[in-house]
């Protein structure tokens, strides 16, 4: 009854005591100081080794055999600027590739640099110590990427595999331009 009253304090029940006040309970101020973890996300963010059954642009580039696409151009074209021409366009592909991953762990690296910080006056517990090592990891693995930009321009490192199957499969696609016209001169003429 006491709730009935205390919601709808003009429409008491038959018999209900009137007098009856609802009691609010006392509200007291603290000084509490929640824990410095609660605020600070003590998971490391995602990186790509986090999402490894996801494979990122730059993989599924470097992975590429492109040895059809080299043959049909080299048949169709059979022009060694052409096949230049393409290189070219496949190593700027991969190399926006890696410019995308190289800001993508910037950002990460940014982002565990604030929240190591934050846990600066913290340097023995345990979460501290995680986020600094993966902090490294990301930092080698940021490393290998730069150095994989500077490999791009020697056609080596990971732009390798995908410039080589292509340029094999143009020099395929040639050969096969240049007999398809020995064959057409021979029973031509």
């Amino acid at each position: 009854m006491k709730i009935f009253n205390s919601l709808f304090p003009g429409k008491a029940a038959k018999g209900a005591d009137l007098k009856e006040t609802p009691t609010v309970p006392s509200v007291r101020t603290t000084n509490y100081t929640p824990a410095k973890d609660t605020f600070v996300d003590l998971e490391p963010p995602m990186t790509a080794q986090a999402s490894a059954g996801k494979m990122t642009k730059l993989k599924m580039l470097t992975s590429k055999d492109l040895t059809d696409h080299g043959r049909d151009l080299g048949y169709q074209y059979h022009d060694p600027d052409i096949c230049r021409s393409t290189k070219e366009s496949i190593r700027a592909e991969i190399g926006l590739a890696i410019e995308s991953e190289i800001d993508q762990y910037k950002q990460w690296i940014r982002t565990l640099n604030v929240e190591i910080a934050m846990l600066q006056n913290e340097p023995t517990s345990s979460a501290f110590r995680r986020l600094k090592a993966h902090r490294e990891n990301l930092n080698q693995e940021h490393l290998e990427l730069i150095q994989q930009q500077f490999m791009l321009a020697g056609n080596t490192g990971c732009a390798e595999y995908p410039l080589s199957t292509f340029e094999a499969g143009f020099e395929v696609g040639q050969a096969a331009y240049a007999e398809s016209l020995i064959l057409l001169t021979k029973y031509q003429g």
